[in-house]
């Protein structure tokens, strides 16, 4: 007996690697979490969801009755997604009944009364999940099937995932496109290379933001293939916009997003996490601008992140982090765009104490945590904040780190600014 407890602890670092930790507490923590609420009945479980999923799958649903009036999609509803999006939406709403498409906002919840709505959540859920599942299965096939489908697994069923299905928000089809990108983008198939990158002018057409992973192909000076991304881009951005009026939907579109983001949306919630801990004497109006400048800061250590950071999965979640650092995007959804990161960072397996640091600060929002603070914010949401604070930071010195010590040993070699950035932006022979 002796014996098999030295065989266990001897192999246990081998067991404890990042796949395995995340696959056990997801699984540890799904298991608390539903014990918990089984005992408490009432459907309770809902707690991890936004206003306790009382504004069921509203993203979607309200964006089709949106898109469905097209004259108004961008003047009176006030809709801040690009042309693709709402054209998508407004492909949807023929498969939704007329009476209901055509109801006010207060009426927004008089879908369940009708069946289609019902099986276009179930159809739109289900390609949405099969697509999930095999993209991260077919990254981590290498660490084992059964391992692998279980990691599958708990990379949809977890909490920002499940905020984002339950929401119906179309970051679902952003999410899947950066992982085509992200997981082709060093395939020896020039087919898979181009899907990917028409997979990130596509996640470019539906959100905008993800345009800046496009950035790895600068810093590769896969210059050709930028410029065709850039042109799908262009293309998917551009050719949908004359559904809803042609080029002058652009300039609604940007007026939109500055009123959304001076509304307040973020900071509604970041003054309830003030509230909570019994400092809302703080005034958001100010911290909003500081919470600006940081995301600044973040987006300008991305741009150098590349290029001095030695492993490309930090490049990659400090890509996730300068999104989820602009006030008006922080959103718990918005923390799923960490399974990219957190897939290489299993490749590559943590090889020092500062990336096991990373891949926990990373898994901690993805984990099912009980009770919630009110109706507004759920648990999971104040840990959002946290860790997008902690890793933030942490990234943000890594980076300056990593740049300061990539100086030195130019320098040590004799090499100049001037020379190391001409070998940047040369196309190699």
């Amino acid at each position: 007996m002796s014996e098999k407890i030295k065989n266990f602890f001897k192999t246990l670092p081998r067991r404890l690697t990042p796949a395995n930790i995340f696959v056990s507490l997801m699984a540890l923590s799904a298991i608390v979490y539903f014990t918990i609420y089984a005992i408490l009945g009432n459907g309770f479980y809902l707690h991890i969801f936004f206003r306790d999923s009382q504004d069921f799958f509203m993203d979607f649903l309200n964006s089709i009755r949106d898109a469905s009036n097209v004259d108004t999609v961008y003047t009176e509803s006030g809709v801040i997604y690009p042309p693709m999006a709402n054209l998508i939406f407004l492909i949807l709403s023929r498969f939704t009944p007329n009476v209901y498409n055509s109801t006010e906002f207060g009426d927004r919840y008089t879908w369940v009364r009708y069946a289609s709505p019902f099986m276009m959540i179930i159809i739109i859920v289900m390609i949405f999940a099969v697509i999930l599942y095999a993209l991260i299965k077919s990254q981590m096939d290498a660490h084992g099937k059964t391992l692998a489908s279980f990691f599958a697994g708990f990379a949809l069923f977890n909490v920002p995932v499940l905020y984002m299905i339950e929401r119906g928000n179309i970051l679902m089809f952003c999410l899947v496109s950066l992982m085509i990108y992200a997981f082709t983008y060093n395939s020896e198939s020039k087919v898979a290379r181009e899907a990917g990158i028409i997979a990130l002018a596509f996640a470019f057409s539906l959100k905008l933001y993800p345009v800046i992973f496009g950035w790895f192909l600068i810093k590769d000076k896969r210059f050709k293939e930028a410029l065709r991304c850039a042109i799908y881009g262009i293309l998917i951005v551009v050719l949908p916009s004359f559904a809803f009026g042609g080029f002058k939907v652009f300039k609604l579109v940007a007026e939109n997003i500055m009123s959304f983001s001076s509304s307040g949306s973020s900071g509604n919630i970041f003054s309830h996490l003030l509230g909570f801990f019994g400092i809302e004497y703080v005034n958001v109006d100010f911290m909003t601008p500081v919470m600006w400048l940081w995301a600044v800061i973040v987006c300008l250590c991305f741009v150098i992140a590349p290029f001095v950071l030695k492993s490309k999965w930090r490049a990659y979640a400090l890509g996730v982090l300068a999104i989820i650092c602009i006030p008006s995007l922080t959103s718990l959804y918005a923390w799923s765009f960490m399974l990219i990161p957190l897939v290489f960072l299993c490749h590559d397996k943590p090889r020092c104490k500062s990336d096991w640091f990373y891949f926990a600060i990373m898994i901690i929002p993805f984990i099912f945590i009980p009770w919630r603070l009110n109706s507004v914010i759920t648990n999971n949401g104040i840990v959002l904040y946290f860790c997008a604070a902690i890793l933030s930071v942490y990234a943000v010195i890594d980076t300056i780190r990593s740049l300061v010590i990539t100086v030195k040993e130019n320098k040590a070699a004799g090499i100049t600014f001037k020379q190391y950035f001409k070998s940047l932006v040369k196309v190699n022979e």
